[in-house]
């Protein structure tokens, strides 16, 4: 269905994976987006987006964003500035930037810093990612239904937000803004700290032992543990980037964890009981 679809005549995916191929795939089936032009590092990656037909040219130089008037970031987010710095020499004027990457916070302001000031950069966070990457994992209604996070930067023409919105709105995404802190230190608890969380409990489970134990696993580890099959060096750089918030949360989880662990080393049954009751509790909250 369309919804007030935006056109964009030349759009430049910078970097082609789950997120902005998944775009390219309902931006086509609804018309928005003209030609497709994705740029990245790896000549195999390109070739499958070409193959797909998620995009219409392939190149390795940032040059081919020349002439776009939207160009969708899908870098990891340690990549975002340096990228938004090369590409600003070949950015048409009245060229729209965005980048999909899950922290923001001073982000948005470096980014829109070092483009031309003729071009209006946006910060987007589609919540929709999982353990998959690379132009293989594209698909169509990923962002049906899913939340988009809208991050504007300081002095973002209001007209050029809004037509970024209804981007993601004419693919099924929930469109809401968010200040950067304050998308920072949500993302941080509900995100970033549980890929820390999953990244050590596979480490500890499977550090010793590692094919019996693996052998007996069931469903409860292999959820909990999903998404510790996510790329390490992308979430070291989330993680890095966002490191004060993620230290907040990661403390706070310390003490819920030191509580338990004194509970059981007492043999407290009642503490225990009041410590996994609490937290059903919460989960069960967010579903009234």
């Amino acid at each position: 269905m369309r919804v007030n679809a935006p056109r964009f005549a030349r759009v430049a995916i910078v970097g082609v994976g789950l997120i902005g191929g998944s775009l390219a795939i309902d931006c086509r089936a609804n018309g928005s987006w003209g030609r497709i032009a994705g740029i990245g590092r790896s000549q195999a990656n390109l070739d499958v987006a070409l193959e797909r037909g998620l995009i219409d040219e392939a190149s390795r130089d940032v040059a081919a964003a020349a002439g776009c008037d939207l160009v969708i970031l899908a870098t990891p987010v340690a990549a975002l500035v340096p990228m938004a710095r090369r590409l600003a020499p070949h950015l048409a004027p009245g060229c729209i930037v965005i980048d999909v990457g899950s922290v923001k916070g001073a982000l948005c302001d470096e980014i829109q810093a070092v483009l031309p000031a003729a071009v209006q950069f946006v910060g987007t966070h589609p919540i929709a990612g999982s353990e998959q990457a690379g132009a293989a994992a594209a698909r169509a209604g990923l962002y049906v239904g899913a939340q988009c996070i809208i991050v504007p930067p300081h002095g973002a023409d209001p007209a050029v937000v809004a037509r970024v919105e209804q981007l993601w709105r004419a693919v099924g995404g929930v469109v809401q803004r968010m200040d950067g802190a304050d998308h920072d230190a949500v993302f941080a608890a509900v995100s970033h700290l549980p890929h820390v969380v999953a990244y050590a409990l596979a480490a500890t489970v499977l550090e010793r032992d590692a094919a019996r134990r693996r052998g007996f696993a069931g469903a409860g580890f292999r959820d909990t543990t999903r998404i510790a099959g996510s790329s390490p060096e992308m979430w070291r750089d989330i993680c890095l980037l966002n490191r004060t918030a993620v230290l907040h949360e990661l403390d706070h989880f310390q003490t819920r964890l030191a509580a338990m662990h004194i509970a059981l080393r007492d043999g407290d049954g009642a503490a225990l009981l009041a410590e996994f009751t609490a937290a059903r509790d919460a989960l069960e909250g967010d579903h009234e």
